[in-house]
């Protein structure tokens, strides 16, 4: 009777455990559920500007939600067509280095037990985005498009604008768009909600 009690009281206490650890990992879940909504929800940080000769618009984009990389930016004419940026450069996440996707030359900040150092980097066609954690917000994109039309863009700059096209760590696709600048020197910052969100392409 006791050895029959001892192994009835252990095949409860196994059973306790497992329904314990069960629990645990399904609680363990929701998180990773809830903040790639909260990250699907975040504004980001937008900047244009217009300048240059030929003229050509300069676009900072900052404070991704996290896991979110910047794969494209375009100007958009009235029309609906979208000019591509012929520069577009992952602006570094704090703490990690800024990486070119098509590779270059760029400048890199560090730090160390030395102090802080800045000096010259070197990318040899590296993907956007940072590898680092995707705790707290990511790094953004710096990123150059020319104006195809100076013309047509001065007499209509109010209806172009500039989208940033950014993809998850889950391959769902979100979009930002925000007006161009409107004349040389014109300056807009804006803090943009993401559109999409879905499995499929932009």
């Amino acid at each position: 009777m006791l050895l029959r009690a001892f192994l009835s009281v252990g095949l409860l206490a196994a059973l306790l455990g497992t329904a314990a650890c069960s629990s645990s990992s399904s609680s363990s879940a929701k998180p990773s559920s809830s903040s790639a909504s909260e990250a699907a929800s975040t504004p980001a940080r937008v900047e244009t500007s217009l300048g240059g000769l030929p003229p050509e618009v300069a676009v900072k984009v900052d404070e991704l939600p996290p896991g979110q990389e910047v794969e494209e930016v375009v100007l958009v004419d009235p029309l609906g067509n979208e000019v591509p940026a012929s520069e577009l450069t992952a602006a570094p996440p704090p703490g990690s280095r800024a990486r070119a996707s098509t590779g270059g030359v760029g400048f890199g900040i560090g730090g160390g037990s030395s102090g802080i150092r800045v000096g010259p980097s070197i990318s040899l066609g590296v993907p956007l985005g940072g590898s680092g954690s995707s705790r707290g917000r990511s790094g953004g994109a710096i990123a150059k498009i020319p104006v195809p039309d100076p013309d047509a863009y001065f007499r209509e700059s109010d209806e172009w604008t500039v989208v940033v096209y950014t993809r998850d760590a889950e391959g769902r696709a979100y979009s930002y768009q925000m007006p161009a600048p409107e004349f040389p020197g014109d300056r807009k910052v804006s803090t943009v909600a993401p559109e999409g969100g879905g499995e499929g392409g932009f």
